[in-house]
């Protein structure tokens, strides 16, 4: 099979090659020397502006800003009230639906979690975040997705053999993020973790490869 990627026949002759789909639409604004391009999409009450770029299929909706000379690119979203400025850089399947973010999510994971999932970065690069899970007993709970994995109030569980690659959202690993980011399981637990034991942060959640179980939210 020859390669799709390339823009001439094996004649030499030239490829077509189809055109972007770029969309703007609803009173979403592009102004000043913004550029949208690639299959980017604004939509909704979004502006871009000043010299920002958003490209590939990155998505900027609802009352979303994007400017400065930030970069919006590969599958990320921008959302809601967010305000992405400055030199931010928001890439691979990074979600931003809230507050005000001039970073480069990229390369800075704490500038990161913090964007993506208003969890606090602790001076000492602890996290507590929630996660939603299913209890057997008092204290003990299992894990929605494999009903095996137990949880233990008190105790710290870890994973094996984790899947390391940064931009795999939905891969091996403890899944934790925001209270309100899930709705499946009977019971809402509080995690806490290390910025050194984040594998990805992705689609506005962290996967971690280690968690201690603080207990249930909302009891004692």
């Amino acid at each position: 099979m020859g390669d799709l990627n390339k823009t001439v026949n094996p004649d030499g002759s030239p490829r077509p090659v189809s055109p972007p789909t770029t969309y703007i639409a609803d009173t979403a604004q592009v102004s000043d020397t913004a550029r949208v391009y690639g299959n980017a999409r604004i939509a909704d009450t979004a502006r871009v502006y000043g010299n920002a770029r958003i490209a590939d299929t990155a998505q900027v909706y609802g009352n979303a800003q994007v400017s400065g000379t930030a970069r919006v690119y590969g599958n990320a979203r921008i959302a809601d009230t967010a305000q992405v400025y400055g030199n931010a850089r928001i890439a691979q399947s990074q979600h931003v639906v809230t507050g005000y973010v001039a970073a480069d999510l990229t390369a800075d994971i704490a500038a990161s979690v913090m964007a993506q999932t208003g969890l606090v970065v602790q001076p000492d690069g602890h996290i507590i975040a929630a996660k939603w899970v299913n209890t057997t007993a008092p204290g003990i709970y299992q894990s929605i997705h494999d009903p095996e994995f137990q949880y233990r109030d008190g105790t710290t569980v870890t994973v094996d053999n984790p899947d390391t690659n940064p931009l795999t959202a939905c891969g091996s690993g403890l899944h934790v993020s925001h209270p309100t980011y899930w709705s499946d399981g009977d019971t809402l637990i509080a995690v806490r973790f290390h910025l050194d034991d984040v594998l990805a942060c992705q689609e506005g959640k962290v996967r971690v490869s280690r968690l201690t179980v603080l207990g249930e939210i909302g009891q004692g």
